[in-house]
């Protein structure tokens, strides 16, 4: 098992959302198995749901 010491920030979870290169690069980037924080998941999920309108 491989272990990232690397932490993925927000945006990059948010990318995801997107069409094109950023969502592309952000998914290459989280197969890498980065940490993320519970203040990540925490603000990806705030973006979703007030900015993307996600429920």
């Amino acid at each position: 098992m491989r272990m990232s010491a690397e932490f993925a920030d927000t945006n990059v979870v948010l990318y995801l959302l997107d069409d094109g290169p950023k969502a592309d690069r952000a998914e290459a980037i989280l197969g890498q198995g980065p940490r993320i924080s519970v203040q990540v998941l925490n603000e990806t999920l705030v973006n979703c749901r007030r900015k993307a309108g996600l429920s």
